[in-house]
């Protein structure tokens, strides 16, 4: 058990994290899941430090509003800040108003036996799965080890003047959302996993996959009020449409090299139910057919952005700080 009282401290004093930055979660309504999700990230950091040499590596709420996170280097720490609206909105949308799977037709026939199997409610796991993306994000940040992590590295996209543009700071990107899908991916085969062996079937994998693409495509687009029309090399984070097409690949891979080689998982179906659920998620919780949106200008776009993800993958094979690369090594 780590101490978030002591990380605080330590934080204000040592790392000269400014006070009014820290937010203390003690007296939250939901005081229970801010402490299970900074148990599980500062674990992690700690484990992950003797692997990519990040000590000495701390977490922490800061208290911003909006849906945000960072990651940065201060004063010799390595650091994870968390907006507390992140983990507050999160919990709201997708666990306490989300009944999308109890109250819609296509989502409660097509999922509903499988879903009432899970150790937890499906609302419930969407928000895991959003939040663990968040902090494997940032992790990747962090083990990049970039010039730019003293002026630390937000999730909220930024817009670029087109002539300062670096494709640098999209690469980085990329391999910060590609180490989170890896992580997002094999937490899913554990859900296959812990199901009766009856029930690890194929299709219920190919649902479970489904359901977290949608739930990090739905956090993705809860940064958007309109349906922003596609582009590319721009602004300091890829179009979500850009992003959640090299996260489904990544979950694919992955999947298929973990799985017995008679599974066979298809990127379109995936990316199709991930679609699917999303839009249910919007339009119910969120009264908005901004996924509905988004979704025509992938439908017109899809070669573009494979083109664009190609290139990306490409210029990044000669970044050896990317964590992919070190994985390579």
């Amino acid at each position: 058990m780590y101490n978030y009282t002591d990380n605080i401290h330590e934080l204000e004093h040592s790392a000269k994290i400014h006070f009014d930055d820290i937010f203390d979660y003690q007296h939250s309504p939901i005081n229970e899941i801010y402490e299970r999700y900074f148990q599980f990230c500062q674990e992690n950091l700690t484990t992950e430090c003797n692997d990519y040499n990040i000590q000495p590596a701390k977490f922490y709420y800061r208290t911003e509003y909006g849906i945000n996170a960072r990651a940065g280097i201060q004063n010799g720490y390595s650091i994870i800040g968390v907006n507390m609206q992140t983990i507050h909105s999160l919990y709201d949308l997708f666990y306490e108003k989300n009944d999308i799977f109890e109250t819609d037709e296509y989502l409660s026939n097509n999922y509903g036996e499988l879903v009432k199997k899970f150790d937890v409610p499906v609302g419930h796991l969407m928000f895991q799965l959003a939040t663990l993306f968040t902090y494997h994000h940032e992790l990747g940040h962090l083990i990049q080890k970039s010039p730019n992590l003293s002026l630390w590295l937000t999730e909220q996209n930024v817009e670029t003047i087109k002539d300062e543009f670096l494709i640098d700071r999209h690469i980085l990107e990329l391999d910060a959302d590609l180490n989170a899908a890896h992580s997002i991916c094999l937490y899913l085969i554990e859900y296959l996993k812990k199901l009766e062996p009856k029930d690890r079937t194929q299709e219920n994998l190919q649902k479970i996959l489904s359901i977290g693409v949608a739930s990090i495509f739905s956090y993705f687009l809860l940064y958007f009020q309109d349906a922003k029309s596609i582009y590319y090399k721009e602004h300091t984070h890829p179009h979500p449409l850009v992003r959640i097409s090299y996260i489904v690949d990544c979950v694919i891979r992955v999947a298929q090299i973990n799985l017995p080689p008679d599974f066979k998982i298809e990127l379109r179906n995936t990316l199709k139910e991930g679609f699917i659920i999303s839009d249910t998620f919007f339009r119910n919780v969120l009264n908005s057919t901004l996924v509905d949106d988004f979704g025509k200008h992938f439908l017109a776009e899809i070669k573009n952005i494979e083109a664009y993800v190609n290139e990306l993958l490409g210029v990044g094979e000669g970044m050896p700080n990317l964590v992919k690369n070190r994985h390579k090594a």
